[in-house]
C-alpha cells in the first residue's frame, strides 16, 4: 500500500487544533479532564483576575477548572445540571456559586463579582438525607460582615451575598469562599419538602458544618366538597361520599355540610334521611385542582302511608255471616282500589284483604267482584287519615246451574280427541260462567276456562256460546225438560270438528251403586283416531253392577261382545267401568243416561249409555215429531281429497207414517258433507222399549226414557266421482 504524503505544516496545524480543543476554554486557559463536544457555559468575573472557576456536573461529580482574567467558558458540555464556583485566595464572590442547567442550548451570563476581604474565607457545608439526596438545589442568601471587605481590587463591605449548589449522590453540599456574616441556606427540589425548610447560619472565624436537612415527598394537595340541604328538612341529614374516597357526615342545623382533605378524583354525594326524598337523589363531583362548593339538595317530606283492609263474608249485610272460603266454587273475591290510589288484590281463604302503602289524604273507593256473587254494599269510599280497617262487604251468591259437558273432536286423518269438564253458569239468560272444574282432555291437559270467559245464550231451544274461551261455530239444542244439551262446533282455531253433550247437575241429587245395578241398557259410541267406526250394543248388569254385553255391532256387522267388568257410580254421579280404565262419565239425574269419554289404544271415543226401563212406547212406525239433530261424521277416503271429517246439523222431521226426512237446513263445516244431504226419506220404526231403526241406512237408535232425545249410529253411502263413499255418524237429536 502507498502511504499518503502529509506535509510537516499540516501535522503542525492539526496538533495545535487538538491542543486547543482539549483545553475546553478560552479567554484564560484552564485545565482538567476533557469533556465530549456539546454545549457551552460562559460568564464573567468582575473585580479580580486569575480566578479559578470550578465546574462540577451534579449527576457525576465530574469537575473541570478554568482560570480567567475577565471572562470564562466551558465547552463541549452535555445536557445536565452544573455548579459553577469561582475561587481566589483573599477574595469572596457574589454569588458564592451558581447552578446552571444545560438543556439543548448554550448558557451565558454565569457572572460573578469578586470582593477582596481582610478577613478569613470559610466554607459552609451539610447533608440532605431522607427520601431524596442527590440533585437538591441549595440556595445561600445573606450579608457579609462589613469588616470582611478591606484591601484587594474591590471592596463592598456589608453587601448581600448569594449562591447555589446542588447536592451530590450522598446528599452532601458545600459553599466555599464565604466571608464571615449571617446567611440562610434553603434547599429546593420540586415535589419535596425539607425539614427545616431553611437554616440560618452565622459564620465568624471558622467553617460552618452540619447544616443538615431531611427531605420528604411534598404531600398531594387536598380539596373540599361542600353544599347545603334545604326544603322540608335541613339539619341531621346524612351525607354519604363515595368514589375516590368514602366518608359520611351530617348537616348542621342550617343544612350545611363539607368534606375536606380530599384528593383529586371522581366522587358521588348522596343525601338520606328517613321520611324524606331528595332532589337530586345524588350528584357527581370531580375534584381537579380546586374546591367544589354549592353541591346542594332539596328535601321533600314523604307523606305517611297507611293500610285499607277488610273482610268479604257470605250472607246478608249486617248478619253474623261466615267468611268466604271457596264458597260454591269461588276461590276469592277480586278487590279493586280506585281513586287517588289504584290497585287490585284478592281475598284470602278467610275472606280478608288489604291495600298497603296508601298515602295520607288519598280519596279511595273499594269495589269487590266475583263471578257468581253480588255484594252489599256494591262499593265503599272514603279518605285515608290513618290505617283504615273494617272496609267490609257481604257476598251474596247468585243462583247457578252446573253442567257436566263431554265432547269428541276430530279432523281429517287420524287426528282425534276428547274432553270433559264441569261448567257452572249463572242461572240466567244469558248465563255467564262462574267457574269450571274437573277439566281433562285426551292429551292430559287439566286447563279450565276462567270465570267470565264463557257465556251461554238460549233462544227458544237453541244455545250459542260466546266469550274469550268459546269454541267456534257452536250450535247446541236443549231438550224441553231443560236437562240435556247436544250440539256441534269447532275447536282449536276452527280446524277440529266436535260433538258436544251436556247433562245438567241437579242440586241435592243423590247417587248410589244401586242406580246402575240389575239394569238393562243399550249404548252407542263413535270411534275415531287410528280407526273410524261406530259401535252399538246392548247388555245388562247384575246385582253387583257386573256387565254382560249381549250384542255388539260395528259397520261390518255383529261382533263378539267384550268384557267390561263392573259399572260403578259414586255419590257425585261419576260413572266408571272397571274393564275400561280410562272411561269416566256422568249419570243424569233421571238415573237413565250415562255420557262419558275414554281412550282405547290410539282411538278416542264418546259413549252414550241408556238404561232401557220402559216397555210402553207405541211399537210400530216411529212417532211423529220434529227433532233437532247433531252429527259427528267421518268418511272413508274420498277421491282426490282423502278422509274427511266434520259435524252436521239439521232438522229431522218424522211424519205419522214414521218417515224421516233431512231438512234443507242441513249444514256442515265440511263441504264434502254439506253437499250430500240425503234427499230420500228413511222409514223409521220403534219398539216398545224405545229402540229405533231406519230402513236402508243401517241406523240403530234409542229414544231416551223421557222421550226428549234420540241417540243413534248410522252409515251413509254416497257416490263421489263414481266411487261409493261411506260416512260413519253418531247422531244425537233433541226435541
Amino acid at each position: 500500500m502507498k502511504r499518503p504524503n502529509i506535509s510537516v505544516y499540516a501535522l503542525w496545524y492539526f496538533l495545535v487544533a487538538a491542543i486547543f480543543l482539549a483545553t475546553g476554554c478560552g479567554g484564560g486557559g484552564g485545565g482538567g479532564g476533557a469533556m465530549a463536544p456539546g454545549y457551552t457555559i460562559s460568564g464573567t468575573v468582575d473585580g479580580a483576575n486569575d480566578v479559578a472557576i470550578h465546574l462540577v456536573k451534579a449527576s457525576t461529580g465530574e469537575t473541570t477548572t478554568a482560570t480567567t482574567s475577565a471572562d470564562f467558558s466551558f465547552k463541549g458540555l452535555s445536557n445536565g445540571t452544573y455548579t459553577v464556583t469561582p475561587v481566589k485566595e483573599g477574595h469572596y464572590f457574589n454569588p458564592v456559586s451558581a447552578v446552571v442547567v444545560v438543556s439543548g442550548a448554550n448558557v451565558t451570563g454565569a457572572n460573578f463579582t469578586a470582593y477582596a476581604t481582610g478577613s478569613s474565607i470559610h466554607s459552609l457545608s451539610g447533608t440532605v438525607s431522607g427520601s431524596v439526596r442527590q440533585g437538591v438545589r441549595m440556595t445561600l442568601n445573606g450579608t457579609a460582615d462589613a469588616a470582611a471587605a478591606s484591601g484587594g481590587s474591590r471592596t463592598d463591605g456589608g453587601a448581600a451575598l448569594a449562591g447555589t449548589v446542588v447536592t451530590d449522590s450522598n446528599g452532601h453540599y458545600s459553599f466555599s469562599g464565604i466571608p464571615g456574616g449571617n446567611y440562610t441556606v434553603t434547599p429546593v427540589l420540586a415535589g419535596y419538602d425539607f425539614t427545616p425548610p431553611a437554616a440560618p447560619v452565622s459564620i465568624s472565624g471558622s467553617d460552618a458544618t452540619g447544616v443538615d436537612f431531611t427531605s420528604a415527598p411534598t404531600p398531594e394537595p387536598t380539596y373540599s366538597i361542600s353544599g347545603r340541604v334545604s326544603g322540608d328538612t335541613a339539619g341531621d341529614v346524612t351525607i354519604q361520599l363515595t368514589g375516590a374516597a368514602t366518608a359520611a357526615t351530617t348537616t348542621d342545623a342550617d343544612g350545611n355540610y363539607i368534606f375536606s382533605g380530599l384528593y383529586n378524583g371522581r366522587y358521588t354525594v348522596t343525601p338520606s334521611k328517613n321520611g324524606f326524598t331528595f332532589s337530586p337523589t345524588s350528584t357527581a363531583v370531580i375534584l381537579n385542582g380546586a374546591n367544589q362548593a354549592g353541591k346542594n339538595f332539596t328535601a321533600t317530606k314523604i307523606p305517611a302511608k297507611y293500610t285499607i283492609s277488610g273482610t268479604v263474608s257470605v250472607g246478608a249485610a249486617g248478619a253474623g255471616f261466615t267468611r268466604l272460603n271457596q264458597v260454591q266454587g269461588v276461590e276469592g273475591v277480586l278487590m279493586t282500589l280506585s281513586g287517588d290510589a289504584a290497585g287490585t288484590t284478592t281475598t284470602n281463604a278467610s275472606g280478608n284483604y288489604s291495600f298497603s302503602g296508601i298515602v295520607e289524604g288519598s280519596r279511595y273507593t273499594v269495589t269487590p267482584s266475583a263471578a257468581g256473587y253480588t255484594f252489599n254494599p256494591e262499593n265503599l269510599s272514603g279518605t285515608v287519615v290513618g290505617n283504615t280497617p273494617g272496609v267490609d262487604f257481604a257476598a251474596i251468591a247468585k243462583p247457578s246451574v252446573t253442567w257436566k259437558e263431554f265432547a269428541l273432536t276430530t279432523s281429517a286423518g287420524a287426528t282425534a280427541g276428547w274432553r270433559r269438564r264441569t261448567l257452572k253458569f249463572e242461572d240466567a239468560n244469558p248465563g255467564i260462567l262462574f267457574a269450571a272444574s274437573s277439566c281433562l282432555n285426551s292429551s292430559g291437559s287439566t286447563a279450565c276456562p276462567a270465570a267470565g270467559s264463557l257465556t251461554w245464550t238460549q233462544n227458544a231451544d237453541v244455545i250459542t256460546e260466546s266469550g274469550s274461551a268459546a269454541d267456534k261455530n257452536v250450535h247446541m239444542t236443549v231438550t224441553s225438560s231443560g236437562n240435556f244439551i247436544a250440539g256441534t262446533g269447532n275447536s282449536a282455531g276452527a280446524s277440529y270438528s266436535q260433538l258436544r253433550i251436556a247433562l245438567k247437575v241437579l242440586p241435592g241429587a243423590l247417587y248410589a251403586g244401586a242406580d246402575l245395578q240389575s239394569k238393562t241398557f243399550v249404548f252407542h259410541e263413535l270411534v275415531l283416531g287410528s280407526a273410524t267406526k261406530w259401535r252399538w250394543g246392548s247388555g245388562y248388569t247384575d246385582a253387583a253392577g257386573a256387565v254382560t254385553l249381549t250384542s255388539l255391532f260395528e259397520p261390518s256387522g255383529a261382533t263378539a261382545p267384550e268384557a267390561w267388568g263392573t259399572l260403578n257410580v259414586d255419590a257425585n254421579g261419576t260413572v266408571t267401568i272397571s274393564g275400561i280404565a280410562t272411561f269416566s262419565g256422568f249419570l243424569a239425574d233421571d238415573k237413565k243416561t250415562v255420557v262419558g269419554t275414554y281412550t282405547s289404544g290410539s282411538t278416542y271415543r264418546l259413549m252414550i249409555l241408556q238404561v232401557t226401563a220402559r216397555n210402553d212406547y207405541p211399537a210400530g212406525p216411529l212417532f211423529a215429531s220434529v227433532w233437532k239433530s247433531s252429527f259427528l261424521a267421518k268418511s272413508t277416503s274420498i277421491p282426490l281429497v282423502g278422509v274427511q271429517a266434520g259435524w252436521i246439523s239439521c232438522t229431522n222431521t218424522v211424519d205419522a207414517a214414521g218417515n224421516m226426512t233431512f231438512g234443507e237446513d242441513w249444514t256442515s263445516d265440511n263441504n264434502q258433507f254439506s253437499s250430500n244431504r240425503p234427499t230420500d226419506a228413511f222409514n223409521g220404526t220403534i219398539t216398545s222399549s224405545g229402540k229405533v231403526a231406519m230402513t236402508d241406512s243401517g241406523y240403530d237408535g234409542q229414544v231416551s226414557d223421557d222421550g226428549n232425545f234420540l241417540v243413534g249410529t248410522m252409515t251413509l253411502e254416497v257416490d263421489i266421482m263414481g266411487s261409493p263413499i261411506y260416512i260413519y255418524l253418531l247422531q244425537v237429536s233433541t226435541r
